[in-house]
């Protein structure tokens, strides 16, 4: 069965040379690579023309202007020409192989099933024990209520998607791009049509280390991303259980979580939406967490406080600001 892989970049040039230069090695010349630059300062098209390839289908295309993360990502599933999809982190180098284990998983794919994932280090994965073969309608609430899972099923290199299915929801992914993770706002749609993702339990990438000053999936986007998908075209039993679970755990987790409190509370906080969300949040947990973001939610009532807090935040952390951008 045909695929593509998609690599949405920006400003990342040395790594995604990387990255064609590994799956240049696995003589896949009969799998499209479409890179897809996000206005990168420097052109991509430009800088690969100084590099040779001994294999490779490529394609480059280049917006106009930056969209964004999530733009960038609906780019991928609006621009691939082929049923699946291997959506590409350009900073995470396919291991040996890769290419053939994703076209032989897909040989014996079932038509109920619109995603496959593979294993990685960017989250957890169901052991023997978990019972989780697929994802679907039934059990999806239990898998992604577990942080570590939904890390793995928010990232995206680890990912083979039917473009066909997603493209159903292309005007929910066009009006979800806030939650820099349009692909999870389809998926979650997708699961409650009774559509399946099917787990694998090996890898095909190696996962990419950020450098310094490199974009990234900071707590501040996640927060921010989670807090939108409650605004999103999904489901009401996502917006009613798995994201404040999720929220929750976000927040509360490492030793900035009462800054993240703050900037959630900031964020939310003027919202009538985001009232309740607060509210549902601070009930989810029990213990210190919950007793935290109550406090935090009473002190910010107090006339003037929250005008006042608002204020330094926004000046003095740039994290805060992201949080309290609309």
């Amino acid at each position: 069965m045909s695929f593509s892989i998609v690599i949405p970049t920006y400003n990342r040039p040395d790594k995604l040379l990387k990255v064609l230069n590994s799956l240049d090695n696995q003589q896949n010349h009969y799998v499209q690579i479409l890179v897809i630059d996000n206005c990168s300062d420097t052109n991509v098209e430009e800088f690969l023309k100084f590099h040779s390839f001994k294999s490779l289908n490529l394609k480059i295309l280049r917006n106009s202007g930056n969209v964004g993360l999530g733009g960038n990502i609906l780019m991928a599933f609006l621009q691939c020409q082929t049923k699946w999809m291997w959506l590409l982190g350009d900073d995470d180098i396919p291991l040996s192989g890769a290419v053939d284990k994703v076209q032989n998983a897909l040989k014996f794919i079932q038509e109920d099933i619109f995603a496959l994932k593979f294993n990685s280090h960017a989250g957890g994965f169901p052991g023997k024990n978990d019972f989780f073969d697929v994802i679907d309608r039934l059990n999806c609430l239990s898998y992604l209520s577990n942080i570590s899972y939904y890390s793995n099923f928010l990232f995206i290199s680890n990912s083979i998607y039917n473009v066909e299915l997603f493209r159903k929801f292309t005007f929910h992914m066009a009006n979800g791009l806030r939650t820099i993770a349009p692909h999870v706002l389809a998926s979650l749609n997708l699961l409650e049509d009774n559509k399946k993702i099917k787990l694998i339990d090996d890898f095909i990438i190696h996962h990419g280390r950020l450098e310094k000053g490199e974009a990234n999936w900071s707590s501040a986007r996640l927060i921010s991303g989670v807090t939108y998908l409650y605004d999103s075209d999904i489901p009401d039993k996502f917006k009613q259980e798995f994201i404040p679970i999720l929220l929750n755990n976000y927040i509360s987790r490492g030793k900035k979580s009462t800054k993240n409190y703050l900037g959630f509370v900031l964020r939310n906080f003027e919202r009538v939406e985001g009232q309740y969300f607060l509210h549902k949040a601070a009930g989810i947990q029990k213990g210190w967490f919950s007793l935290k973001l109550q406090i935090i939610i009473q002190f910010f009532a107090i006339p003037g406080v929250y005008d006042f807090l608002r204020k330094i935040l926004v000046k003095n952390n740039k994290n805060t600001l992201e949080l309290l951008r609309n």
